[in-house]
């Protein structure tokens, strides 16, 4: 398309400070072209633009919302507020070591994995053996929580009462060596 000055087209009008209108029009618009091609140019050029504003957006609003953390001990855990936020259980036992967390601050689901001394295991007053079937999976996809297979053969599960949400409930998978412990909340079905 080649871009020419004709004599039917409209004098330039004027923005508020003296810019030429079509300077502002051929900016959402690239290559610069004349003002009578910039219309549906400007258009697609907005609408793009819009799209990738709104995926930008949701992206880093999206994924502020899901916080991961590692603790060595207890005791850091404690110390950086995990365990009063409630993401990590009250009745961790002292001795767990390699605590990962991961939680939806919006849903308040979360997901725990820890080790504790083989045979140090107590299960929680507030827990009771259950089936697997009874709860859903974690929401969460992390390498450090296996699901499927992994989780049904080698783990037992009890299932936990949360005082802080009534509507959700608590998972809890043990391994059968009793090492290694899972806990998670998810709302009810």
């Amino acid at each position: 398309m080649t871009c020419r000055y004709e004599a039917s087209n409209p004098p330039l009008q004027q923005t508020r400070i003296g810019i030429p209108l079509q300077v502002f029009e051929s900016f959402w618009a690239l290559p610069i072209m004349p003002a009578r091609a910039v219309q549906p140019m400007r258009w697609r050029a907005m609408t793009s633009s819009g799209i990738m504003f709104f995926i930008a957006c949701t992206l880093i609003v999206g994924c502020g919302e899901v916080a991961d953390a590692f603790y060595p001990t207890v005791a850091d855990a404690r110390a950086k507020g995990a365990v009063s936020a409630g993401w990590i259980p009250e009745w961790i036992p002292l001795e767990a070591s390699s605590l990962r967390e991961v939680h939806d601050i919006d849903t308040n689901e979360s997901a725990l994995a820890f080790d504790i001394p083989p045979g140090s295991w107590r299960t929680p007053s507030q827990c009771r053996p259950a089936e697997g079937g009874e709860f859903v999976e974690s929401k969460f996809n992390r390498p450090w929580l296996p699901s499927g297979n992994d989780l049904a053969s080698k783990y037992r599960f009890f299932a936990c009462s949360d005082q802080r949400h009534p509507q959700m409930y608590q998972a809890l998978a043990v391994r059968v060596d009793g090492a290694h412990v899972l806990q998670w909340t998810a709302y009810a079905r």
